[in-house]
């Protein structure tokens, strides 16, 4: 018979081995987003950090840099989502 103590421990590392990988996923989304809509000036200045509680957090030292993403944000977004298999990133939020 199985130990329902080891199935629970097994369950909820699953749960946190998923959540991390969704995080990794995005961040490397929004870094191939940034990548195919901007130029390597751009690519280069903008760097993902985490991802919590469906935002998406990123930094630059340029706030003009940060304009310019902002302008395609929603583009950045879809690109994400549609990459992934539902809706995981509702908007993104930057650190300047």
């Amino acid at each position: 018979m199985i130990d329902l103590k080891s199935l629970i421990k097994k369950s909820v590392r699953c749960r946190r081995t998923d959540k991390k990988i969704k995080e990794i996923m995005t961040l490397s989304l929004f870094s191939q987003a940034v990548e195919k809509f901007f130029n390597q000036d751009i690519y280069k200045k903008i760097k993902p950090l985490y991802f919590k509680d469906d935002s998406l957090i990123v930094a630059s030292l340029s706030e003009a840099v940060v304009r310019e993403v902002m302008s395609k944000e929603s583009q950045i977004i879809d690109y994400i989502n549609s990459n992934l298999e539902y809706n995981l990133v509702k908007k993104i939020n930057y650190l300047t």
